[in-house]
């Protein structure tokens, strides 16, 4: 299986909504995805389509636009790519 790569650049992260949108999209979440990290989780520990890698370039620029939300992304990716065989999480400052 290929390893599926999704690109966050957080220079481009600018608010919730605009990251929810774009992790939605990337990873071909269903119409009910709520959009909050519960929903996220949900969703990347009920999803088939592994292996997959979320590389987050520029995570301090989406941190000054995110506040502690962005931490809270961070961790949960985290905690998934601990907890889910074929995640990963790549971030560059």
């Amino acid at each position: 299986m290929t390893r599926q790569i999704v690109e966050l650049d957080g220079r481009l992260l600018t608010s919730h909504t605009m990251l929810h949108d774009l992790l939605s999209k990337e990873l071909e979440l269903p119409e009910h995805y709520g959009r909050n990290l519960d929903a996220l989780w949900d969703c990347l520990t009920e999803s088939s389509a592994r292996p997959l890698t979320i590389h987050w370039s520029h995570y301090e620029a989406s941190k000054k636009q995110l506040g502690e939300y962005c931490e809270q992304v961070l961790h949960l990716f985290q905690d998934a790519e601990a907890q889910l065989d074929g995640f990963k999480v790549k971030v560059t400052r």
